[in-house]
């Protein structure tokens, strides 16, 4: 596929939202417009990179306003959204 073993399961779920908004994959991207593979990967890495930041985003807005409340759910619950955070990170800087 795109990055062999580094996929995980943020950037697949992002690859199939990608190619369902309309988005072409790299070997649709060489054939139609002519360009390298590689600027075609970087391409499509670059589309997956950005839906996983706005994702992200979403998810420390999330986090935040868990922040000032108290009781054990909403301790569970941003628990939860910081880790989503760590992981949506660490998938960013896995198709740097």
């Amino acid at each position: 596929m795109l990055i062999g073993g580094l996929v995980t399961k943020n950037i697949m779920k992002a690859f199939r939202e990608y190619i369902k908004s309309g988005s072409r994959r790299t070997s649709q991207i060489v054939k139609e417009s002519g360009v390298s593979r590689a600027a075609a990967k970087a391409d499509v890495k670059s589309g997956l990179r950005d839906r996983l930041k706005s994702k992200r985003t979403t998810a420390m807005v999330q986090r935040d306003s868990l922040k000032n409340k108290t009781g054990t759910f909403n301790r569970m619950q941003r628990n939860k959204k910081q880790k989503e955070v760590r992981e949506l990170t660490q998938d960013i800087n896995k198709l740097k």
